[in-house]
């Protein structure tokens, strides 16, 4: 496990990201997205969490939760952190986002999780990689999706 983040990080970019999410729960949400891009898993895991605990409706809190499990460039979801994501995206799924964008990042991520017991890697990617792009071609202002795209398609593992 890389932990490359503790508590109280400071230096994280700035990002653009609403959510339908409580408005109290909105800044929380970006601080959490900033420490994916910067592979503070961990610590985003922690910040997506806290979020779900106090805003039980806002269902991108478990798209957070499992996109922590999500470590892209340096290793694979073992058994149990893909079980735990697609359990993550059963609870986002069963919220049911109120926006196209944010069931399309569920739905995105759900591919990805689908079938926790399969081990094709790269299918599960590769299928992450295009639902992703599509969202992106969908909702281009919003980079976020374009970021994600890029890195889940650029990054594979071999």
């Amino acid at each position: 496990m890389h932990a490359h983040h503790q508590e109280g990080i400071e230096g994280l970019d700035k990002v653009s990201f609403p959510v339908s999410c409580a408005p109290d729960s909105q800044q929380s949400f970006e601080r959490g997205v900033a420490l994916l891009h910067s592979f503070g898993y961990e610590e985003a895991e922690r910040q997506f969490t806290e979020i779900a605990q106090k805003d039980p409706a806002c269902a991108m809190a478990h798209w957070g939760i499992a996109m922590s499990y999500f470590h892209q460039i340096w290793e694979r979801p073992q058994e149990a952190k893909l079980q735990r994501g697609h359990e993550e995206m059963e609870k986002a799924r069963k919220i049911a986002a109120p926006t196209d964008r944010e069931r399309g990042y569920i739905h995105a991520l759900s591919v990805f999780y689908d079938d926790p017991a399969s081990k094709d890697y790269e299918k599960r990617v590769t299928s992450y990689s295009d639902a992703m792009g599509q969202l992106y071609r969908q909702f281009p202002k919003y980079l976020e999706a374009g970021a994600f795209s890029r890195s889940s398609g650029e990054t594979r593992l071999a």
